[in-house]
């Protein structure tokens, strides 16, 4: 049997009603209770532990609860000494402290209190801003600070241990510009707005060269539908579900999200939403609180924020049906197999949609099956209008272009 203070006090507030998780941090708390303190061949690290704790607590900023519980998941080991946790999903709402919990986590991993040379980490992300944000934290420390000048050799691209030479730097997400690093960690930011999963591998691609390797997956959700981050939560919510079993997959997902749209009209229930509002609530979380709350009134008398608000601030997906044609959900539905040798000699219309100038003509046998309706891909087809298609496309050898 393992556990430690911070799972311990965390799971307890949770039981005893003092903070609400939503649905997926319940099943994270039944697992780790079911699975992981009932484990005789792992424990926490509290050396790491304590010691990461009072690095960020002296250098950066004092940490919530819910930090330190996943702190102990960073450092969690088997017997062996291998992590049973190599991968982080940090999925919650906007401000959730999550760049700054990594730009702490950065500097300490690089650090000799970590203890580990050439522990290279990387923070990657979209846009030069975003990925220079966290970096830029640690470096305004070290600037600001004479006792961690003693310790890090601080420039504007590059952060460097004198005791590890292990560093610290920053990349944009472009896969096909960059080779694979030698890195300990790779932090990933915004993973919101990855297509595929192409950004990842790349930069991945070079860990395994020092131990104890790690990925940490940080952001909260967007606008890209089927992309990286769909695919990522749905490897976390089958690990949570019991699918896959966590030791085989390697991923701790703290997943913080509004359970129902509705809830976002209770302010009591945002901390399903954002760990920073468990209560009591830090200056940092009141002053969030207080923000958020503007923003939501706001919505009263100008909804154009709506969509925004709900999927950063309260991290539920939603989709403006006055830019899509339909929901997510919807869209998924209609992804279900068929044999088309099934529908062979079966009654069908055949059907057309007309459309605008700038619109697809398509056409296509409709099949009703049991209570489902189906045009197969392989009967159906689509056209564009020339007069359309010669304005706005020429043609090359190369093939169309705009």
């Amino acid at each position: 049997m393992i556990s430690y203070k911070y799972v311990d006090d965390y799971i307890q507030q949770w039981r005893d009603g003092k903070i609400i998780l939503n649905k997926r941090r319940v099943k994270l708390m039944e697992l780790i209770e079911r699975e992981i303190y009932s484990a005789d061949d792992m424990y926490f690290d509290a050396r790491q532990i304590e010691s990461y704790i009072a690095f960020t607590e002296k250098y950066y900023f004092p940490l919530a609860l819910a930090q330190k519980f996943k702190t102990c998941f960073i450092f969690l080991y088997y017997d062996d000494g291998s992590l049973v946790f190599n991968e982080y999903l940090d999925y919650e709402g906007r401000g959730g402290g999550k760049t700054g919990r990594i730009s702490s986590l950065a500097n300490y991993f690089i650090s000799d209190l970590h203890d580990i040379p050439y522990y290279n980490v990387s923070v990657v992300a979209n846009s030069e801003k975003q990925a220079k944000m966290s970096f830029t934290e640690v470096y305004n420390k070290i600037d600001q600070d004479d006792s961690l000048k003693q310790y890090f050799d601080h420039k504007k691209a590059l952060i460097e241990s004198y005791d590890t030479k292990s560093v610290f730097q920053y990349h944009t997400s472009n896969a096909n510009t960059k080779d694979g690093l030698r890195d300990g960690c790779v932090i990933f930011e915004e993973i919101h707005q990855y297509e595929d999963a192409s950004t990842v591998n790349v930069f991945t691609s070079g860990l395994g060269k020092v131990k104890n390797q790690r990925i940490f997956y940080v952001g909260s959700d967007g606008y890209v539908r089927d992309g990286f981050m769909d695919k990522l939560n749905e490897r976390a919510d089958n690990i949570l579900d019991g699918y896959v079993s966590f030791q085989d997959d390697g991923l701790f997902p703290f997943m913080c999200c509004l359970d129902d749209e509705a809830e976002m009209h209770d302010p009591n229930m945002w901390q399903k939403a954002n760990s920073q509002f468990h209560p009591p609530l830090s200056e940092y979380a009141k002053t969030l609180f207080k923000t958020v709350m503007q923003q939501y009134k706001k919505l009263e008398h100008d909804p154009s924020g709506y969509e925004e608000f709900v999927t950063k601030r309260m991290n539920l997906p939603k989709v403006d049906l006055e830019k899509s044609v339909t929901s997510w959900e919807k869209i998924l539905c209609t992804n279900q197999g068929y044999d088309l040798a099934e529908l062979k000699r079966r009654e069908c219309i055949e059907s057309v949609d007309y459309a605008a100038i700038r619109d697809f003509v398509a056409c296509g046998l409709l099949f009703k099956k049991n209570d489902s309706y189906i045009i197969p891909k392989e009967l159906s087809h689509s056209f564009v209008c020339k007069p359309f298609a010669d304005k706005h496309y020429a043609y090359s050898k190369k093939g169309w272009r705009n």
